[in-house]
């Protein structure tokens, strides 16, 4: 098992550990697969626009509390 799927792994049980949500071994399988590709992305994104030259960026979404 690769270093991201493992860590998906690790992520998807510590969720449901901490949502109270009781996942067998096997669900919890193909929820990581799913998800590792959304992460390894999501991860590479979060990198490119931690570079300065992004610094300005901000996204065209603004959430208002109230």
């Amino acid at each position: 098992m690769g270093q991201e799927l493992q860590s998906a792994h690790l992520a998807v049980r510590a969720i449901a550990g901490v949502a109270s949500l009781p996942l067998e071994q096997e669900r919890e399988g193909l929820v990581a697969d799913a998800l590792s590709p959304w992460v390894a992305g999501a991860n590479g994104l979060s990198q490119k626009m931690s570079q300065q030259q992004y610094a300005g960026v901000v996204p065209i979404t603004v959430f208002a509390h109230k």
